[in-house]
C-alpha cells in the first residue's frame, strides 16, 4: 500500500522476547502539553477499569520542553504503580510536530507510488526533520477498482525517540502512538458523510480537523493557542501566580463580557474608553483570541472554497476547554455553527483494534530509544540488532563431498575456462600467462603437456615479441608526453612570477600619496559597499523590486534646492510579529550599520509607507524607502579619516579588500 512492504514474518526467538511483557491487559495512555491520564483495561479477567491522571505538571528544568516533562511524569507513576498485567500500551499524543494529510495531496501521491525512502524523505522536508515515523490509515469512501483512500502521518523521530525514552521500561510495552487529530479523523468516519469539524484545545496549542468522509478530504491545522495562553496573559498581566489565575478563570465566566467578541470590522473604543470598560482579561489576551477566532473562520472558508468539500454542518469541541469557564460558549457565539463538547478520551479507547493512524508502523531507520534502534514487529517495539540476530544468516551453500578429487575439480574448471576460450576466439588469461613464461598448457583432462602444447607455444612466440616492441613503444611515448608536460609546467611558473613581479609593482605604485585629482576622486560615493550593506542587513522574508536615484525639489533657507536620494522599492511576505515592524527593523539596520558606512553619503532614512499588492496570488506587502544624499556629509567624513591616514592609501585598500571578500561570500555563484 502506497508503496510501503511492510513484510509479516514469524515472531523470532531468542533476544527479541528477552523482558516482553506477558500481561493480557492493556494500558491507554493521553500525554497532552501539561497533564496526562491513563486507563488499564482487562476484559479478559474481567477486572474493572483503573484511571489515573495529573492534573497538571510542570518542566522539571526551564529548558526541558513541555511534551518530555509531561512523558517522564506519566512514565515515573506507571513504573511506581506496578501494574504488572499491563502487556499492552496505547498512547495518545497532541504533539504539534506531527504532518497529517489525506492521500488526494499530489506530491505525497507520487512520493508513495516510489518507495518508502522517497516517501519518508517527503515527511521529512514537511516537518524539517533528519528522520520521520510514519502511519496510515483508511478514510472515505472507495469505489470499485479505485486505490484506498486514507490519511498519512509523519512525525519526528527524534522526538518519538526522546518522549518513548521518559516512559522508562513502558516504552518497550508501546505497540501504538496516535495523534490526536487522527481520532478526529475517526469520528467524522464513524457519524456519516456529511462533512465535519472536529476542534481540540490544548494547553498550548488548538488542533483542527475538516473531514468529508464522501469525498475523502482532510484538513489538518494546528493554531498556538490553546487554554493556557489565557491563563498565562492573565497571570502576567494580573501580576498573580499562574495557579490563582487558573482558579480564577475556572470559577467564573471572564470571557462573557469580553470585546474580543466584536467583529474585527469594528473599530475598538478609545483608551480612554477603553480603560473603563474593557476587563482585565480582555486587556491580557483579547487581540489574541480574536486573530485565533479569525484564523478558524478562514480554515472553515478553505476546506469549503479550496477543497471543494463544503462547509461542515457538525462541529465537536475537545480537549482542556473546561479549565477555562465558558471558553466552549465563546467559541459557539463566534463560530457558524456552535460546538458540542465530547470526551476525546474515551473515543480513545474505544478505537482500540480498530484501523487508523499509527506512528510507529513504519518507523523507518532514524527511531532510536537511548542510543538504540527500534522498531514495530510483530506488534510490538524491538531493538533492530536484536532482530537481526534472531533471524541469524543465511544457509551456506552445499559444500562438494569430501571424497571428490581435488585433481578433477581443477580438470573441471580447466575445461569450463577452454570451453570459454573457444567462445572468446581460443585466447583466455591462464593460456597467455603459460605462454608468455614459455610453459606449456595444461590438458583438460589431466595436468601433463604434451607436445603439441609445446609446439603450439613456439609457434605463438613471435606474436609475443610483437607484444613487447608495442609496450616499449606506448612507453616511449609517455615518456615524451611527461617531458612535455614538464616544460609547460615549468613556462607557467615563469609566467606567474612575472606577473607576481608586475602586482608587486603596481602595489607599490598605489601605495603612493594620492594627488589633487585621486583626492578628489575619493569624494565619490561607494555603490558597491552600500549595496553590500543592504544585502548584508535584508530579512530573508525580504526582497527588493527596484533601486533607483531621484531627485526632490526643496528650500534651503531661502533658495530652492534641488536634492538626490537612492529610492529603495521591495516586498515583505506578511508575518504574525507585523510586516511594519520587519520594515523598521531593515531601516535601523541600515542606520546602525558598522562605523556608519551606509549613513556617511546619506542625511536620512524616511519610510514611504506600505500597500497591499492584490495582483499577487499570496498576499504581499510592497514599500518604499528613501535615503535623501549630503554631500556634506562626505566631505566630513573625508576630512576626518585625512588626519589619521595622512595622505596614504592604507585605510582604502583594506576597506576595498573587505568589500572583495563580501563580494566572494554573497555573489550567487
Amino acid at each position: 500500500m502506497f508503496g510501503l512492504k511492510l513484510s509479516k514474518k514469524p515472531n523470532p526467538a531468542g533476544a527479541m522476547a528477552t523482558g516482553a511483557a506477558t500481561g493480557a491487559a492493556t494500558m491507554f495512555l493521553h500525554c497532552t502539553d501539561t497533564s496526562w491520564r491513563l486507563r488499564v483495561e482487562d476484559p479478559e479477567n474481567g477486572a474493572a477499569a483503573l484511571e489515573r491522571e495529573a492534573a497538571s505538571v510542570s518542566p522539571g528544568q526551564p529548558s526541558e520542553p513541555r511534551m518530555d516533562a509531561v512523558f517522564r511524569s506519566a512514565g515515573t507513576a506507571i513504573r511506581d504503580g506496578a501494574f504488572a498485567s499491563v502487556g499492552r500500551l496505547a498512547v495518545l499524543t497532541d504533539d504539534p510536530q506531527v504532518f497529517l494529510t489525506d492521500t488526494r495531496n499530489e506530491t505525497f501521491s507520487v512520493a508513495a507510488t516510489q518507495s518508502s525512502g522517497l516517501l519518508h524523505a517527503y515527511g521529512a522536508m514537511q516537518l524539517n526533520a533528519k528522520a520521520v515515523t510514519f502511519g496510515f490509515g483508511p478514510f472515505g469512501l472507495t469505489a470499485q477498482g479505485q486505490k484506498e483512500k486514507g490519511v498519512a502521518a509523519f512525525a519526528d523521530a527524534r522526538r518519538v525517540g526522546a518522549c518513548l525514552g521518559r516512559l522508562d521500561r513502558a516504552g518497550a510495552l508501546v505497540t501504538r502512538l496516535v495523534p490526536v487529530a487522527d481520532v478526529l479523523v475517526r469520528r467524522a468516519a464513524e457519524l456519516g458523510d456529511l462533512p465535519y469539524g472536529g476542534i481540540y484545545v490544548g494547553g498550548h496549542c488548538t488542533h483542527v480537523v475538516l473531514a468529508n468522509p464522501r469525498y475523502g478530504t482532510v484538513t489538518a491545522r494546528v493554531l498556538p493557542f490553546g487554554v493556557m495562553s489565557v491563563v498565562e496573559a492573565l497571570a502576567n498581566h494580573g501580576n498573580m501566580s499562574p495557579e490563582d489565575a487558573e482558579r480564577s478563570l475556572r470559577a467564573r465566566d471572564m470571557l462573557a463580557d469580553m470585546l474580543a467578541d466584536v467583529p474585527a470590522t469594528s473599530p475598538l473604543p478609545d483608551e480612554g474608553t477603553a480603560a473603563l470598560t474593557r476587563t482585565i482579561l480582555d486587556r491580557a489576551v483579547g487581540d489574541e483570541l480574536r486573530g485565533y477566532l479569525e484564523k478558524l473562520e478562514a480554515t472553515l472558508d478553505f476546506f469549503e472554497g479550496q477543497r471543494a468539500s463544503g462547509r461542515p454542518d457538525r462541529l465537536e469541541l475537545f480537549g482542556a476547554h473546561d479549565r477555562v469557564a465558558g471558553f466552549a460558549g465563546f467559541l459557539a457565539r463566534r463560530l457558524p455553527v456552535a460546538p458540542a463538547a465530547v470526551g476525546i478520551f474515551d473515543l480513545f479507547c474505544a478505537s482500540a483494534g480498530q484501523p487508523g493512524v499509527n506512528l510507529l508502523e513504519d518507523t523507518g531507520p532514524g527511531l532510536e530509544i537511548g542510543r538504540v534502534k527500534y522498531r514495530l514487529y510483530e506488534q510490538r517495539l524491538v531493538p533492530t540488532a536484536d532482530l537481526r540476530a534472531a533471524k541469524g544468516p543465511e544457509a551456506p551453500a552445499a559444500r562438494p563431498s569430501i571424497g571428490q578429487s581435488k585433481r578433477r575439480m581443477r580438470g573441471r574448471g580447466r575445461a569450463d575456462r577452454a570451453g570459454s576460450a573457444a567462445r572468446n576466439g581460443g585466447m583466455t588469461l591462464e593460456s597467455l600467462m603459460n605462454r608468455l613464461m614459455n610453459r606449456p598448457a595444461a590438458d583438460p583432462a589431466s595436468d601433463a603437456a604434451g607436445e603439441e602444447a609445446a609446439d603450439a607455444a613456439n609457434r605463438d612466440r613471435p606474436y609475443f615479441a610483437l607484444f613487447g616492441l608495442l609496450a616499449v613503444l606506448v612507453l616511449m611515448l609517455a615518456v615524451q608526453k611527461n617531458d612535455e608536460m614538464e616544460t609547460q609546467r615549468a613556462m607557467a611558473a615563469t609566467q606567474a612570477a612575472r606577473a607576481f613581479d608586475d602586482s608587486t609593482r603596481l602595489r607599490q605604485h598605489l601605495a603612493r600619496p594620492l594627488r589633487s585629482a585621486d583626492q578628489a576622486s575619493a569624494d565619490k560615493v561607494l555603490w558597491t559597499e552600500k549595496f553590500l550593506i543592504i544585502g548584508r542587513n535584508i530579512d530573508q522574508r525580504m526582497w527588493l523590486t527596484d533601486v533607483y536615484l531621484a531627485t526632490e525639489a526643496g528650500v534651503a533657507g531661502s533658495s530652492d534646492v534641488v536634492r538626490k536620494k537612492l529610492v529603495i522599492e521591495g516586498a515583505v511576505l506578511p508575518s504574525t510579529e507585523g510586516h511594519v515592524l520587519e520594515v523598521s527593523r531593515f531601516i535601523a539596520n541600515l542606520e546602525n550599520s558598522a562605523n556608519h558606512d551606509f549613513m556617511n553619503d546619506f542625511r536620512e532614512i524616511r519610510f514611504q509607507g506600505i500597500t497591499l499588492d492584490q495582483a499577487e496570488t499570496d498576499p504581499v506587502i510592497r514599500f518604499g524607502i528613501e535615503a535623501v544624499y549630503d554631500e556634506n556629509k562626505r566631505v566630513q567624513a573625508r576630512q576626518q579619516g585625512a588626519a589619521a591616514s595622512a595622505g596614504s592609501l592604507g585605510d582604502m585598500q583594506d576597506r576595498v579588500r573587505g568589500r572583495n571578500d563580501e563580494v566572494e561570500r554573497y555573489a550567487p555563484r
